[in-house]
This record gives structure tokens, C-alpha cells and sequence, in this order.
């Protein structure tokens, strides 16, 4: 038996569950697409480690072990970037005022992304 009371709650509840599933299959095929990529990546590693020469994997274990010292100077120097760029960010707040602040807001998010994505591009 479907009550009034029932079927509004369907009425707001359906949406959200359909919403909720429909989230949840499309970060699964997210999910299965960077498995794929990871286990691409893995192979082509494989292969490349049996083509390589000992000197060649000699070589790039110690530029990792290199890079792998320098990466709290690495992180210094993002965050500084990072927060130079909130320090700038907080200086055009003051210079345009309120009716420009949603604009400049979603500047400096744009310019955090930004130094993100090159950070991560990086490593």
C-alpha cells in the first residue's frame, strides 16, 4: 500500500539515491581506468628493465636515490611559491573591494591550481 507520505518521500529520496549511485559508478570506472594505466605503466616498466644495461639501471637508481634526498627542498620551495601567492592574493582583496572579491577568489584558485599541477608535473 503507497501512503501520500510514502510517495512524497519517494519523490525526494529516489533523486538522491539515483544520484548517489550514479556518483558511485562513475568514480568506479575511474577507479578501473587508472588500474589500467597503473598496470600499462607497470609492464612497460618491465619490459624496460629487461632491455636496459646494467649501467643504464645503475644509473637511474642513484639519480633516484639523488632526487629522492632533495625532495624536502623540493617541498619548501612549493610551499613557498604557494604561499606567495596567497600573500599576493590577499593584497588584490584589499585593492578591489567587495564587488570584485568572488572574481579574485576564483583567480587565486586558478593560480593554486596552477602551482599544484606544476609541482606535481615535476616530481
Amino acid at each position: 500500500m503507497v501512503t501520500k507520505r510514502s510517495a512524497v518521500l519517494d519523490l525526494v529520496t529516489l533523486p538522491f539515491d539515483n544520484s548517489r549511485k550514479s556518483l558511485h559508478s562513475r568514480s568506479a570506472s575511474a577507479e578501473a581506468k587508472d588500474r589500467k594505466i597503473r598496470l600499462a605503466r607497470i609492464e612497460e616498466g618491465k619490459v624496460a628493465v629487461e632491455k636496459s644495461t646494467s649501467d643504464e639501471r645503475a644509473r637511474i637508481i642513484k639519480r633516484f636515490k639523488d632526487e629522492k634526498c632533495q625532495t624536502p627542498v623540493r617541498q619548501q620551495m612549493y610551499q613557498a611559491a604557494v604561499d606567495h601567492v596567497r600573500t599576493e592574493t590577499v593584497t588584490v582583496y584589499d585593492e578591489i573591494g567587495d564587488v570584485d572579491a568572488r572574481f579574485a577568489r576564483d583567480m587565486q584558485m586558478a593560480m593554486k591550481l596552477s602551482l599544484e599541477g606544476q609541482a606535481t608535473d615535476g616530481k
